[in-house]
């Protein structure tokens, strides 16, 4: 796995009038819409070649180390 060697402090521009994002690498990304759910909002990832729905605290979980085949949602 990739580590993460951006300071979590660097800027992180919107590009006005679209779904888009400058990263402080240089990269643009989609910023995700959310699925909306009676639990709370899911976001469709695809890790490890699947796609799967993850909830905020589960991507925070992710991103902290978590093995995301253990990962759950609630």
């Amino acid at each position: 796995m990739k580590k993460n060697t951006l300071s979590p402090h660097a800027e992180i521009r919107l590009i006005p009038g679209t779904q888009y994002i400058l990263l402080p690498d240089n990269k643009v990304a989609r910023l995700l819409t959310p699925t909306v759910r009676p639990s709370g909002d899911n976001y469709n990832l695809r890790i490890d070649g699947r796609t799967r729905q993850f909830t905020l605290e589960a991507i925070k979980a992710i991103i902290a180390g978590a093995d995301p085949a253990t990962v759950g949602n609630k």
